[in-house]
């Protein structure tokens, strides 16, 4: 499966958590049913995957943790919170740019999923084509 075949398949996840269990779940909650949904559907999935961050003569084992790595291509954080900020979409796009990864979810089940609860991330575009959907 190619970045946005998977991408696809966690929003139908978390659509699919949302409708069975409501919306504004705690976070811890949702991390594991969110973990468990991912690993019965068939991906190949990491929970806080940590990024080791080489840079010039400074090695890092780890400088962060991605919240799910996907596949090894998708990263994917969730949240429970009314409204993101702006933080909250840097920290995915630091998670891409460390992985090299290309595509990357922010998904908050505080927020209604249809309406901006979703958000795709896209690494590697000149940022006035910076993609937010």
């Amino acid at each position: 499966m190619d970045e946005d075949d998977l991408a696809n398949a966690v929003i139908e996840i978390a659509i699919e958590i949302v409708r069975e269990i409501g919306p504004t779940l705690d976070e811890s909650i949702c991390h594991s049913v969110f973990l468990d949904k991912l690993r019965l559907s068939g991906v190949r999935v990491t929970s806080e995957a940590p990024i080791p961050t080489q840079w010039k003569w400074l090695e890092s084992e780890v400088a962060s943790c991605v919240g799910f790595m996907v596949d090894g291509k998708l990263v994917v954080e969730i949240k429970s919170v009314q409204s993101l900020s702006s933080d909250d979409k840097q920290t995915v796009l630091n998670h891409l740019y460390l992985t090299k990864c290309r595509l990357g979810l922010l998904i908050n089940f505080g927020e209604d999923l249809s309406e901006g609860g979703i958000h795709r991330i896209v690494n590697g575009l000149p940022n006035n084509q910076q993609q937010d959907t």
